[in-house]
This record gives C-alpha cells, sequence and structure tokens, in this order.
C-alpha cells in the first residue's frame, strides 16, 4: 500500500500595514513597554487588584495593618531590602471598629498614623460596592494612596460571590479604578476549608494576584503566607511566616525565620542582642547587634518592655528582664 503525502506551499509572507492606516488595532512595535510595577515585590502589584484569602484567626486583618504600617513610615516590606518613600494608605473595614481595633492595631504596629486614611463608613454609611465606587476613587485621588485594603470582600460588597456575573460586574470596575489612579487594591477573603478560594471562580480570574493565608502544618502558631496566582510576576515567590503576639495597645504580628529548625521571631532576635540585666545598651547598639534597621528595633524594644521581657534601666538603654511573659493573641 503507497503512503500518500500531501505537501502545502507555505503561503508568501504578507508585509505588516502600516501603524497610520488602521483603525482600530495597535501593532505592539507602538507599545511602549513597561515593566511590573510592585506594592510588595512578586506579591502585590501597583495598578492592579489582589485578594489576599486565608481562614479565619490567621490574622489577615494583622498582616494588612503591619503592610499598611511599613508603607507609612517608608520600611522595606517583609523579604524585601530597599527602604521607600513613605506611602499613604486607604483602609476600608466592614468588621472592625477604627476607633477601637484598626487604630490600636496601627500603634501597635508603628504606623505613622497621619498617612492612614479610614472609609469604613463614608457619610456615616457602611461602605458598599459598587455604590461607593466614586466615593473610593475620589478617596484615593485625594489621598494619593499607595495602597487599599478592602475587608473582607463579602462584607463591603453584599452580592452572591458565587455568581460569575455578578462578581464580573464588581471587579471589573473597581480594577479600572486601580489602574486609573496607580494604587494596589488588596481585597480579604475566604478560603474553604478544603484550602481553596471561597466563591465563584471569577474571583479568582477577575485579579492578577491571589495570596494565601494558612496554619503551618507542624507549628500551628505560625501562619505561612503563599502565592497561590500571579499574572505579573513568578509564582516561584519564598513563604512569609509570621506570629500573632500581644502589644501593649493590641496584637501585632512578628516575621519568623527559620534557623536549625526552629522560628525566630523579630522580637526574639533583638532579645538575643540584650544583655543580661547587670548592663544596658543603647537602641543603636542593639540595631548593629541585631542587624535590623533601627525604626524595627524601637518597635521591638516597645514590646519587649510592656510585655516584661525586657527592662529600660535609663533613658534610652535597656536589658534582658530576669522574667519572661508571653501571650498569643489572633484575630
Amino acid at each position: 500500500m503507497t503512503e500518500l503525502i500531501i505537501t502545502r506551499r507555505r503561503p508568501e509572507a504578507v508585509p505588516p500595514p502600516a501603524a497610520d492606516t488602521l483603525a482600530w488595532a495597535t501593532p505592539y512595535a507602538a507599545v511602549d513597554r513597561l515593566a511590573a510595577e510592585w506594592a510588595w515585590q512578586s506579591r502585590i502589584p501597583v495598578g492592579e487588584l489582589t485578594i489576599l484569602a486565608g481562614l479565619g484567626g490567621t490574622g489577615k486583618g494583622l498582616l494588612t495593618v503591619d503592610l499598611a504600617a511599613r508603607i507609612s513610615r517608608g520600611d522595606p516590606l517583609p523579604g524585601c531590602t530597599e527602604l521607600q518613600a513613605p506611602g499613604n494608605v486607604l483602609l476600608v473595614s466592614a468588621e472592625d471598629d477604627p476607633n477601637v481595633i484598626t487604630v490600636n492595631r496601627l500603634t501597635a504596629a508603628g504606623a505613622d498614623i497621619s498617612r492612614i486614611f479610614d472609609l469604613s463608613a463614608p457619610g456615616g454609611v457602611p461602605f458598599e460596592l459598587p455604590g461607593h465606587l466614586p466615593v473610593l476613587r475620589q478617596a484615593v485621588t485625594e489621598t494619593r494612596a499607595r495602597l487599599v485594603v478592602l475587608d473582607p470582600l463579602a462584607g463591603i460588597a453584599p452580592i452572591p460571590l458565587t455568581s460569575v456575573a455578578r462578581v464580573r460586574g464588581l471587579l471589573a470596575p473597581l480594577r479600572q479604578l486601580a489602574q486609573d489612579t496607580g494604587t494596589a487594591i488588596v481585597i480579604t477573603h475566604h478560603l474553604t476549608k478544603g484550602g481553596t478560594v471561597a466563591g465563584s471562580r471569577a474571583i479568582i480570574d477577575g485579579v492578577r494576584s491571589v495570596l494565601t493565608l494558612e496554619r503551618d502544618s507542624a507549628d500551628e502558631s505560625i501562619r505561612v503566607l503563599s502565592v497561590a496566582k500571579s499574572n505579573m510576576g513568578s509564582d516561584d515567590v519564598p513563604l512569609v511566616k509570621y506570629k500573632v503576639v500581644s502589644g501593649t495597645e493590641a496584637a501585632c504580628i512578628e516575621y519568623v525565620t527559620e534557623t536549625a529548625g526552629e522560628a525566630i521571631t523579630a522580637e526574639d532576635q533583638v532579645l538575643a542582642a540584650l544583655p543580661d540585666g547587670g548592663s544596658a545598651v543603647t537602641g543603636q547598639e542593639i540595631a548593629a547587634r541585631s542587624g535590623m534597621p533601627y525604626s524595627n528595633v524601637r518597635i521591638m524594644l516597645a514590646r519587649l518592655v510592656a510585655s516584661g521581657r525586657a527592662c529600660s534601666p535609663r533613658h534610652g538603654t535597656f536589658s534582658r528582664a530576669s522574667t519572661t511573659t508571653g501571650q498569643e493573641i489572633a484575630r
């Protein structure tokens, strides 16, 4: 049996049309090539939407407060080393009282609260989307917010989150707002017990980045933040781990590193740099010993003194206390 072989001639090349002859299409040769910008490298893109999803009690609100505090001070975000210019942040919460919970959390995180603004109840009315979208746009423009946090999705958008059409209709104009203003918008949301983002698949499809927050399987006191989706960067991004700890005004978070299989918080690093009660050192000396920025060391020292793990025998000097106490508080 003879095999039938069909050959086809390669079509002749068609020259590209001149750009000035096109009514609607734009050749990519004329498109400006821009690098992706990040509010938090490889995790929260500028001018886009990010979902931060986790189970209840994992500290989503505390994490966003810590990020807001760092941006307000111009400090590096976790895993980054470069300082930034201090920026402004806009917070919207459908669950936390700004007068009792949020302001105390911001203070405990060492935020510059003159740079952080609340929009939880514009005009005394609880914030809702899409109704308050024009108000949000005006507030972002007026504050020139680098970061906007909407917490949580189910609270600020009372629509069926299982509806693909309703979710798309909500997220599309919100994304347009982010692109128009150049702000990064983070929306907190919930994970199912199975570890998937709750609600319609349109929630994931409608954003550029999805971060998930879960408890460490080896140590439930540690929370683990990972990148589940990124349309603008690599999915292979280092995990961020932290613990929720008590503070003088409110609970706060401490990032941990893995050393010899043990989790070490920033407070532990500062505590290790403190001398015993017989002598005392300045905060600048502790920063040099621990290798941490002085602005962060000041916050850690205040927490250690408040919890009784450290003492300040003279103004501006610190030493290790003879006894230690600790308490774990989660949202």
